[in-house]
């Protein structure tokens, strides 16, 4: 595994170093509906943009248009809740929420273990013991609306290769909630992010509606992208990162906009990133090539 791992970085270093930057330029609009709600909507990336003279062609044309809303589409779509933690999925979470170094991360956690607070937390199964499930269930049946129960108890199955000596890494007792366990600091933050984790996994999943809007301007498309939640289903525990609404103006096909301003703005590309734990564990737990200890 450290030989693998050493090759994954090293491989990754030899990219960024032969990395050479390719220009590309964004155009954004900031544009008006005729109810004075502003939005706004940014060039199709299939739209190849690789030059100044290509972005002032693009923007000449658009400058002088007159923009109206080619399309608009709405789509529900369901957000599923993720397993419960297994050892490489703690890590990577923790590390990214935290800023916590994988050392620390089992460090914490270790101490979680050996207090009685946790299950053992080297495994690469998220098998959950029947008695474990049954209990999250009560719990969120007792304190939860009943839009947050499903009607049966969720089951995740192992990746193949996985040694399931142990089960997931859960609170050893869910009714030990973070608000009343007896423990501060990093260990609170820890039980917290893992206990969190254990109940969301067995949620209802999360509704949103997503909407993409396209407005026509000068005969290239303008993309905008609304995002509203409907339901927050295991969001409710699992609030880590929750991403605030988009809400767009209430725009229909044909409807015509007034175009406010438009700008033109260079970019590079950039190499890819060095490792962080999180990225490092996430990559290799996708690759199989790690083990819980």
């Amino acid at each position: 595994v450290q030989s693998a791992v050493l090759r994954i970085i090293v491989d990754r270093e030899i990219e960024i170093i032969n990395f050479h930057p390719v220009e590309y330029w964004i155009l954004t609009a900031y544009l008006i509906t005729k109810k004075g709600e502003q939005y706004t909507a940014v060039l199709t990336e299939k739209i190849e943009v690789p030059n100044e003279e290509k972005a002032t062609e693009i923007y000449d044309k658009c400058i002088k248009s007159s923009p109206f809303i080619s399309n608009v589409e709405f789509k529900e779509v369901k957000s599923y809740p993720s397993p419960p933690f297994t050892t490489l999925p703690m890590i990577a979470t923790a590390s990214s929420i935290f800023g916590w170094s994988a050392e620390k991360v089992m460090t914490v956690a270790q101490g979680l273990y050996q207090n009685s607070f946790i299950t053992y937390h080297r495994s690469d199964s998220p098998f959950m013991a029947p008695e474990a499930i049954l209990s999250i269930r009560n719990y969120i049946q007792q304190n939860m609306a009943p839009d947050y129960l499903p009607s049966s108890a969720i089951y995740y199955k192992a990746k193949e290769g996985a040694q399931e000596a142990h089960e997931c890494c859960r609170p050893t007792d869910i009714t030990q909630i973070p608000t009343n366990v007896h423990l501060d600091g990093d260990d609170k933050k820890l039980y917290e992010l893992i206990w969190k984790r254990a109940v969301a996994c067995q949620m209802t999943p999360a509704l949103d509606r997503r909407l993409k809007v396209i407005t026509n301007i000068g005969g290239y498309d303008f993309v905008s992208n609304g995002h509203v939640e409907l339901f927050d289903g295991y969001r409710k525990c699992w609030d880590y990162g929750s991403s605030e609404d988009v809400v767009l103006p209430d725009l229909k096909k044909d409807d015509k906009v007034d175009l406010k301003l438009l700008i033109k703005e260079q970019h590079f590309t950039s190499p890819p990133p060095r490792y962080t734990d999180s990225s490092l564990a996430k990559f290799c737990e996708k690759q199989q090539i790690t083990r819980p200890a």
